[in-house]
C-alpha cells in the first residue's frame, strides 16, 4: 500500500474522521471563548483544560461514531465506551486536582520570590521577572550608583537562590463539570450528524 492510499483509507474512515473534527470543533471553540475573553496565549492551541473539555469531545465520539458502525453491541463501542468513561473521569479528578496543586505551588513561589528581593537575596534574572515589582529603574546621581556598588558586592558573597522549579507549573489541567458537559455534547452531536455522511 503506497502512502496516498493509505491516506485515502484514512480519509474514508468514519470514526476516525468524525472524532477528529469533534476535537477540532471542541478545541477551536476553546479558542474562540478564550480569545473573546482577553485570556488567549498561542500554547492554549494544543493546551488542556479551559471551556469545553476537547478530551471529553473526542472520547464521546469515538464512542458513539464507534457505536453507529460497528454496532452498539461491537466490542468496539464497548471499548471506546470504556475509554471515554476513564478520560471523563481522569479530567474531572485526578488533573483537576493536579490543577489545584499547580495553582497553589504557583503562588507560594511568588510569595517566596518576593520575599527573598525584598531580603536582598540574589535571584536569577529569569526568576525574578516572575515577581510582580518592577526592577528595571535605574539610580542616576553618584551617591545612588556608588550604594548601589556596595549592595552589589554585598549581594555577590551571598549564595544565588534557585527556586525548586524554574517555570511557574501549568495550572489548566482539567475540567469543570460544566466543561465536560459541553465537551460531551459537541462529541455526541458531531458523531450522530456526521457519521452517517460516510
Amino acid at each position: 500500500m503506497n502512502p496516498i492510499q493509505l491516506i485515502e483509507r484514512l480519509l474514508a474512515n468514519p470514526v476516525l474522521m468524525t472524532t477528529g473534527l469533534a476535537w477540532l470543533i471542541a478545541q477551536g471553540s476553546k479558542i474562540l471563548i478564550e480569545i473573546i475573553k482577553g485570556d488567549f496565549h498561542v500554547q492554549r492551541l494544543a493546551g488542556a483544560g479551559g471551556m469545553p473539555s476537547s478530551h471529553t469531545a473526542t472520547v464521546c465520539s469515538l464512542a458513539i461514531s464507534s457505536g453507529i458502525v460497528r454496532g452498539f453491541d461491537s466490542t468496539e463501542f464497548a471499548i471506546a465506551l470504556i475509554l471515554a468513561i476513564i478520560v471523563i473521569s481522569d479530567a474531572l479528578s485526578v488533573r483537576a486536582e493536579a490543577g489545584k496543586h499547580a495553582r497553589i505551588l504557583n503562588r507560594l513561589r511568588e510569595r517566596e520570590l518576593l520575599e527573598l528581593k525584598k531580603s536582598g537575596e540574589q535571584i536569577p534574572d529569569e526568576h525574578a521577572s516572575d515577581t510582580h515589582s518592577d526592577s528595571s529603574s535605574q539610580e542616576t546621581d553618584s551617591d545612588s550608583n556608588s550604594s548601589s556598588r556596595e549592595t552589589e558586592t554585598a549581594n555577590e558573597s551571598k549564595p544565588t537562590y534557585k527556586p525548586l522549579f524554574d517555570k511557574p507549573l501549568k495550572e489548566q489541567l482539567g475540567h469543570t463539570l460544566p466543561q465536560v458537559i459541553v465537551g460531551g455534547i459537541i462529541g455526541i452531536v458531531t458523531a450522530m450528524i456526521v457519521t452517517p455522511l460516510f
